[in-house]
């Protein structure tokens, strides 16, 4: 299982790249 430090820098990541979107969704998946 990944730390919530490692998904805060995925999704700061994910939005760098411009995927914002897709990160919404997986947020929206895990609540």
């Amino acid at each position: 299982m990944k730390t919530i430090y490692e998904n805060i820098l995925e999704q700061a990541w994910a939005v760098g790249q411009g995927k914002r979107g897709d990160l919404s969704e997986e947020l929206a998946s895990d609540n």
